[in-house]
């Protein structure tokens, strides 16, 4: 072998140890250094929460207060029970206005939850499809506080018809 073969098969050699040192050396300390860091900016967070714990605890007073005051008028604008009758009209009244024609409405169900009555009614319907949309929207959106619990419509010619069971809810007394 000549001096220039002899230096490949060195120069060969030494990429080869360097890779090697690079691949089972230096990657796994760096694997584990990083692995350090990110333990350790994790354990910082978990300090500086600590640290920072009364501003925490004010500011989540803070939010309870307001949501306290949101719910209170939330309160003030539901219908009392005996206002039931009146909610029941609206819904006459809105599909009367919206060309939606409600052949029945009965009770199905009553539940409670904390102060507030959920009474459920289902509404046998026909009506075209917008202006039925028209009308679930105008329950939603109207001044007392109904839930969509459930649609049911079938196409019979050019109208449809249907079910609907919506759910106002109302203070208990």
């Amino acid at each position: 072998m000549n001096t220039r073969s002899k230096w490949k098969w060195m120069g060969g050699g030494i990429i080869i140890l360097f890779l090697g040192a690079l691949v089972f050396g230096v990657l796994p300390y760096a694997s584990l250094v990083y692995e350090k860091y990110t333990l350790h900016q994790s354990q910082l967070t978990r300090i500086e929460l600590a640290t920072n714990s009364d501003e925490r605890l004010q500011e989540l007073a803070n939010q309870k207060e307001v949501l306290e005051e949101r719910i209170g008028s939330m309160h003030v604008g539901l219908p009392k029970n005996n206002e039931l009758p009146e909610v029941i009209d609206l819904v006459y009244k809105e599909a009367k206005r919206l060309g939606v024609q409600v052949d029945k409405m009965e009770p199905v169900e009553e539940g409670l939850i904390e102060n507030y009555v959920a009474k459920s009614f289902q509404i046998s319907l026909q009506g075209s499809y917008h202006n039925i949309g028209r009308f679930v929207n105008a329950l939603e959106k109207g001044a007392y506080l109904v839930r969509m619990k459930e649609i049911s419509l079938e196409r019979s010619g050019e109208e449809l018809s249907g079910h609907i069971t919506i759910q106002p809810i109302v203070l208990k007394g």
